[in-house]
């Protein structure tokens, strides 16, 4: 692997009712621009919060370092360590079970088919020991993270870890394709102009997709316009909800009413409540917002 230039990590820390938090981000390599967002090394220790996981355009790697997390995925529930979880389409629901310590690594989709070396239709709606897919190697690379000294260290050892699977296995490039341009538009594309620019017949574009990445192209374009819309909420949270419609790439606010229910399982609005300050996530249905506060 190339040396990477010096790696910048920003460290930001808060307190909660009972404990406090700590969080360190750092861009990946550079070889991995576009493929995967900064890494985040995360503590916290303080009552368990139920955080509600949306349907998110990212795979995430949740590399433990700290206690076990109780999760509830659409497709079942679980007790896990070091984990990943496929494209969903509700949200899932998790919760330490102590002091929670982690690097969380969060793949494009088409990345992620080649770092874990299987369909994700395999993983729609799932969340699975990272240690239950074959060659990962998790076990030895949690091991090797926890005995760095430094967030810097550890986030340059999943670099040699990612460049490696990846030069491994090249990928389908037309999926890979419309995934970059769907997630470009924020899922504002309709499926139609997106099978004409990539000179593939619909159908056929659908098929691969879904068994590639896990949910059909417009499954997808749903996700990534809530995604979008919990992102706007979290900067501004009196943001104009038929605006925010508009401007995330619903045809009105009926419609993103439907899609917010179908994939949060609860209103616009009630979604607005749940956005936990400082980037603490969501909080799951009954938990009040307070509580990251």
């Amino acid at each position: 692997m190339s040396a990477a230039p010096p790696r910048p990590v920003v460290r930001a820390r808060g307190d909660v009712p009972g404990g406090g938090w700590e969080m360190w981000r750092g861009p990946a390599h550079p070889r991995l621009r576009g493929l995967v967002d900064p890494y985040t090394g995360f503590r916290e220790d303080a009552p368990p919060v139920a955080r509600a996981e949306l349907p998110s355009g990212r795979i995430p790697l949740i590399l433990n370092l700290g206690a076990a997390f109780d999760v509830a995925s659409p497709a079942g529930a679980g007790t896990l360590g070091t984990f990943t979880a496929g494209l969903h389409d509700g949200p899932a629901v998790v919760t330490a079970r102590g002091t929670a310590v982690c690097l969380q690594v969060d793949l494009t989709p088409p990345a992620a088919r080649r770092v874990l070396g299987l369909p994700l239709a395999e993983l729609t709606n799932r969340s699975v020991e990272l240690a239950e897919l074959p060659g990962t190697g998790a076990s030895e690379l949690v091991e090797r993270i926890a005995c760095a000294s430094t967030w810097q260290a550890r986030f340059a050892i999943v670099d040699a870890w990612l460049l490696l699977r990846l030069a491994a296995r090249p990928g389908d490039t037309v999926v890979a394709r419309a995934w970059d341009a769907l997630d470009a538009a924020g899922g504002a594309l309709r499926m139609g102009r997106l099978a004409d620019e990539l000179g593939t017949p619909r159908t056929h574009l659908a098929t691969r997709f879904r068994r590639e990445l896990g949910l059909s192209p417009r499954d997808a374009a749903r996700v990534l316009r809530l995604e979008r819309a919990v992102a706007a909420l979290r900067a501004d949270p009196s943001a104009d909800l038929a605006g925010l419609a508009v401007t995330c790439g619903w045809y009105d606010q009926p419609h993103m009413h439907r899609d917010v229910r179908r994939l949060a399982r609860c209103t616009p609005a009630e979604l607005r409540a749940r956005v936990l300050p400082d980037g603490g996530g969501v909080a799951a249905d009954g938990q009040p917002s307070k509580a990251a506060g």
